[in-house]
């Protein structure tokens, strides 16, 4: 499929086929960049199974996907293994089951 296109030199016109070119939106980059992340998250865990900030990090991910239950499920083995220093990770997950409760509403 190709566009049409009109172009205007002095007082001729011409026309030109254009071929259409269809670029990655922002949306769909980003979910790349998110599937790639994913799966790095996912391989470092299995690697090091007691790395916190593997999982926080893991967390936001599915959170951005809507899988609040795997995002939480995530968060408590994160504060189970002591947390991610200078991070709040109790009360992440309360936001996280508040918005999972808010969710099945």
């Amino acid at each position: 499929m190709s566009a049409l296109v009109v172009v205007v030199l002095g007082k001729r016109c011409r026309r030109m086929e254009w071929p259409r070119i269809r670029l990655p939106t922002v949306d769909g980059e980003q979910r790349l960049a998110q599937l790639r992340a994913e799966k790095m998250l996912r391989k470092a865990i299995e690697l090091d199974p007691k790395e916190p900030l593997a999982r926080w990090t893991l967390s936001i991910i599915l959170e951005n996907k809507k899988d609040i239950p795997g995002a939480i499920k995530l968060m408590e083995e994160c504060v189970n293994l002591g947390g991610v220093p200078g991070m709040d990770g109790e009360q992440r997950l309360a936001d996280l089951r508040a918005k999972l409760e808010t969710s099945t509403q």
